[in-house]
């Protein structure tokens, strides 16, 4: 649930492929009993935004999600390292108590959902929020959440990987140690907490900084440009940018770097889609991150097929490369002027 349901909507979005319920877009009365019958039995999300429209092929049409509020994912408890972040959550609440924003807060079980009404908003200025808040504010937000077309666990259920039911709370309940809310939660809580602030977030004139560039290691650049693998798809498509490779070549790739790499082989490289699969494979040198994005979350599926192109900017303003590289534009650029010159 987000603010966004107190409004009229048509649809939401189970937006979890692989997973029950499969994914599916429903109208919001029928989408919320679905949810509420498979609660209990596994891990259920819902659309952020709600939209008004579907396509020819039943899915969301994400052109008419109803934008009026901002999803803040703040990551506590990790599956990896235990607690990793306690203070910005603090954080979070001190600069939306300054500013008096309306807001909610939704324990999730590993961290918190916070939902901040805004107004004026579209989709390039809720990203441009997204990197104020990062860059700006030095939030460390988890950047999955910068997506229009992202799901958030459904109130109420129960987190099964974090083991703790996920519930609305107060502001004042966000602000304890979290291993006292995670033992509260060992029970589910009934009903919504009334929401906060008085003033929505205007978007209208927001402008972001750029996150610093932070030199990346040599080493698994070197690495891969030692794979015969490497190699061939360079030999095919061109160089690869030591910004890819360096993302590619983690231990850990996060699901916003996965579709970055997607839409830089798709967009700069111009691999087919019949052609792409072994090209992220050795890009990824077989990480399972690599066949967790194929199968389970289908990116590569949706990065092909729904028009979303490559925008280097978004690199840049999380201080992936240097503001003043422009090789990505420029192979696109390339690769746009042979086009034109072949139609001639």
């Amino acid at each position: 649930m987000t603010i966004a349901w107190r409004f009229s909507m048509s649809y939401m979005d189970t937006i979890i492929d692989g997973r029950s319920p499969t994914r599916l877009a429903l109208p919001l009365d029928l989408g919320l009993r679905e949810l509420k019958k498979w609660a209990p039995m596994c891990n259920v999300y819902r659309s952020i935004y709600g939209f008004n429209r579907l396509t020819a092929e039943g899915a969301p049409d994400w052109a008419s999600a109803v934008l009026n509020t901002i999803a803040l994912d703040v990551d506590v408890l990790s599956t990896k390292v235990g607690l990793h972040d306690e203070t910005l959550i603090r954080d979070v609440v001190t600069w939306l108590r300054q500013k008096d924003y309306s807001r909610e807060y939704v324990f999730t079980g590993g961290g918190f959902n916070v939902f901040i009404g805004t107004e004026n908003a579209t989709k390039e200025k809720l990203y441009e929020a997204h990197y104020y808040l990062r860059n700006d504010l030095g939030f460390a937000l988890d950047k999955a959440a910068i997506d229009v077309a992202r799901g958030t666990r459904f109130v109420p259920s129960y987190n099964f990987t974090k083991r703790s039911f996920v519930a609305y709370i107060t502001e004042e309940e966000a602000l304890l140690p979290f291993q006292t809310l995670h033992k509260m939660f060992q029970k589910p809580r009934k009903g919504r907490v009334a929401p906060l602030g008085t003033t929505k977030w205007d978007l209208k004139g927001i402008k972001s900084g750029y996150a610093a560039h932070v030199a990346v290691d040599p080493g698994p650049i070197e690495e891969a440009r030692a794979d015969v693998g490497i190699q061939e798809i360079e030999k095919k498509y061109g160089k690869i940018c030591d910004t890819i490779l360096s993302i590619a070549r983690q231990k850990t790739v996060s699901h916003q770097e996965r579709f970055f790499l997607i839409l830089y082989i798709k967009d700069v490289l111009k691999v087919p889609y019949e052609d792409f699969t072994p090209v992220y494979k050795f890009m990824m040198n077989g990480n399972g991150d690599y066949v967790h994005s194929v199968r389970a979350e289908q990116q590569p599926r949706y990065a092909y097929s729904r028009g979303t192109c490559f925008n280097p900017m978004i690199f840049k303003k999380f201080g992936y490369c240097p503001r003043g590289c422009t090789q990505c534009t420029d192979m696109m650029d390339e690769d746009r002027e042979l086009m034109r010159c072949a139609f001639i």
